[in-house]
């Protein structure tokens, strides 16, 4: 029993799909939220520490860069997460593309 091309390009491309993209988007997911993290924390002791005679400002501030950076950086991460897929299936089909050649030639 020799199995087909056909039975190594999907086996190939179930496992690549199942464990790179699903790794690439924790990947992003993980990397996205702890940047917006640490730009909020950034922006905030910054304000915090140049405008400390202005408490209510800073505290608008606060409150302020919180949500519109997590706004920001949730539609970044749906940019990029967007464009990593696009990008990374296309690497799979094309090394799986590679691969069907090859076992057509040999």
């Amino acid at each position: 029993y020799f199995p087909t091309a056909f039975f190594y390009v999907f086996s190939i491309f179930y496992l690549l799909s199942s464990t790179f993209f699903f790794y690439f988007l924790l990947y992003f997911l993980s990397t996205f939220l702890l940047f917006s993290t640490v730009f909020y924390f950034l922006i905030v002791f910054y304000f915090s520490f140049f405008y400390f005679s202005f408490f209510l400002f800073s505290l608008f501030f606060l409150f302020f860069t919180f949500y519109s950076s997590l706004l920001f950086f949730f539609l970044l991460f749906c940019f990029f997460s967007v464009f990593s897929s696009i990008f990374f299936y296309f690497l799979i089909f094309y090394f799986l593309f590679n691969f069907f050649i090859f076992s057509i030639i040999f």
